[in-house]
């Protein structure tokens, strides 16, 4: 694409400009840069149309809006513009990245890996190509190529937790548990990610049944101020009918947010258990008052209130019946 706008006008950024004037690559460039970090909100087809019909002599304007159209899974349109480009551009490494994902997205895998071997010559020590073809080799169903990448992607740049994340899940679903906790602790020291990673292992463990160590992981990350481990915690606690421990991480999540529906509900269940059914009627009632159509709060309300009234019905009926003096038998 070179030379000048071939249309009566293109409206750019709030800018008209006449057919008469010189659009210049770099404002273009800008633009779609822009558009792109704002995740091309504002930006549709009939922007990228007036741009596409355009003339211009930088690649980079042919990636940025390749880049769009496939965001709108509008592939045909995105392999069309680089195609236009020649290989051996500054733009190389990003054409044969996109046209990658093209091909993933269409599960042309074995043409998505052309690609991907293309800018690994290009470009030998990046890991994010090695990562990305083991991604594709998992598309293909071949677990073992695909761990053999990430190994590399790895071994290139040891900071990327989520490398560690799929090795370990490969490792996990064939059952060698061992090297997916291996795979895991790499990680170990990472503050990005580490709630991530400590989610992936709790599962692995829970999946073999190592609750205890789940529940340790938890604990740790719960105690750092991870509601959300905290809230899993409980759930556990609450399923493996440890109620007491389940009143406790309730607790201490609700002295961080006492409005937090869910810690609310489980104190309204566990006391609903336990048989304290004034206590578990004062917390549903507070579930209402922040949510007035709560399903679950309704719904346990009226359960304890029938066990309430089932209670009395018995209270009553004892009440109702006779009793009778005997008088001791005669010696």
């Amino acid at each position: 694409m070179h030379g000048l706008v071939a249309q009566r006008q293109i409206e750019i950024s709030g800018l008209t400009l006449d057919v008469n004037e010189v659009l210049q690559d770099e404002f273009v460039i800008q633009y779609l840069k822009q558009e792109k970090e704002k995740a091309w909100e504002g930006f549709g087809y009939a922007e990228a149309n007036k741009i596409f019909s355009s003339q211009f002599q930088d690649p980079l304007v042919n990636v940025l809006l390749a880049e769009y159209y496939f965001s709108e899974q509008s592939y045909m349109q995105a392999m069309s513009l680089l195609n236009q480009l020649d290989a051996s551009s500054n733009e190389s490494l990003d054409i044969y990245e996109l046209k990658a994902k093209i091909y993933r997205e269409l599960e042309e895998y074995e043409l998505a890996i052309d690609q991907i071997n293309n800018a690994i010559l290009v470009h030998r020590t990046n890991p994010v190509f090695y990562a990305d073809k083991a991604d594709i080799y998992l598309n293909m169903g071949d677990s073992l190529s695909a761990l053999e990448y990430y190994q590399k992607a790895w071994e290139l740049d040891h900071s990327d937790y989520n490398t560690a994340i799929k090795a370990a899940t490969i490792h996990a679903a064939n059952k060698q548990i061992d090297e997916a906790i291996r795979w895991l602790d790499r990680t170990e020291g990472f503050g990005e990610g580490k709630n991530e990673v400590n989610s992936v292992k709790v599962k692995i463990l829970r999946e073999q049944g190592a609750n205890e160590e789940a529940n340790q992981i938890l604990m740790q990350m719960f105690e750092k101020g991870k509601v959300q481990a905290g809230e899993e915690l409980a759930s556990y606690y609450l399923t493996a009918l440890q109620y007491d421990s389940a009143l406790w991480c309730a607790t201490k999540i609700l002295e961080t947010d006492s409005t937090h529906l869910d810690a609310l509900l489980m104190k309204g269940e566990v006391f609903d258990q336990r048989g304290y059914y004034t206590s578990s009627l004062q917390y549903y009632d507070i579930v209402l008052s922040l949510d007035s159509l709560n399903e679950e709060a309704l719904e346990g309300q009226r359960k304890v209130n029938g066990k309430i009234a089932y209670l009395r019905q018995i209270k009553e009926k004892k009440a109702a019946i006779p009793t009778f003096d005997f008088a001791a038998p005669k010696q």
